[in-house]
């Protein structure tokens, strides 16, 4: 009932969200599509094309991670809002340039998550908190994995088509890319005064989560290449089971100091 009234009332895309959304997939649009203005000469019809045809295979990626963290911050009683890394984005296209598009670095931006309804700020309420966020954020570099699995079913099913290919590597790079720990580093800046930050995913889990982020680390990165080693019913279980073994003796080791 309550995350019915969440969804109706709750479940937007502000203006500057999708401004951050569109600048976003345009930059990764850009950078998927560097090496392929033409053959051995350029052309900027099929640049365009190309540049075209991976902003919106970036977009419709960026899009469905966002609205499923929307979704799981709902259903727990917060609102998720996306926010872009400038600076990551223009290290990336940087990155693009100097390789020559041989190098692919994506650092897209982080979400926004608070509650919805205010709450007394109690210990036992605050490490819940800190818990329900890092779920929340965990499920971005998770959802780009399902996605990855998606095309990569599409790949192998015959479709050998440039932009289902890469669709796959977009995506696989974003899981692991959105998992590591990397803050926005100019917000670290003291004198720069950032009201809010655009941390990758990992780097907030971390922050809310030691465990649940060695959990989410290590099953995203297993998952990303068991995917393309074995089929998905084998992936998830082994990834699953590798996290949970190395976060459990993580934990273990933990108490007994």
């Amino acid at each position: 009932m309550r995350f019915t009234y969440y969804l109706k009332h709750h479940l937007d895309f502000q203006k500057k969200e999708i401004r951050d959304i569109l600048i976003t997939s345009l930059c990764l649009g850009f950078i998927l599509s560097f090496r392929h203005w033409g053959g051995a000469y350029f052309d900027i019809s099929v640049g365009i094309k190309n540049l075209i045809g991976m902003f919106l295979v970036a977009l419709f990626s960026l899009l469905v991670v966002v609205l499923a963290q929307k979704l799981i911050a709902l259903k727990k009683g917060y609102h998720a809002r996306y926010k872009a890394w400038l600076l990551g984005l223009l290290i990336g296209l940087y990155i693009c340039f100097v390789s020559d598009g041989d190098w692919y670095l994506f650092l897209p931006g982080g979400m926004i998550i608070s509650a919805i309804e205010l709450h007394r700020v109690a210990k036992e309420r605050k490490l819940m908190m800190f818990k329900d966020k890092a779920f929340i954020l965990f499920f971005g570099p998770f959802t780009f994995i399902v996605l990855a699995f998606l095309f990569r079913v599409l790949f192998t099913g015959g479709a050998t088509n440039l932009l289902i290919e890469k669709a796959v590597l977009l995506n696989v790079a974003l899981a692991i890319y959105t998992i590591l720990p990397i803050p926005q580093l100019e917000a670290l800046v003291p004198k720069l005064h950032f009201k809010e930050t655009a941390n990758l995913n990992g780097y907030e889990i971390l922050y809310y989560s030691r465990s649940v982020y060695l959990f989410a680390l290590v099953f995203i990165i297993a998952l990303a290449v068991l995917l393309f080693i074995t089929n998905i019913f084998y992936a998830l279980l082994i990834a699953l089971v590798l996290a949970a073994i190395i976060a459990f003796l993580f934990f273990f080791f933990r108490r007994l100091k």
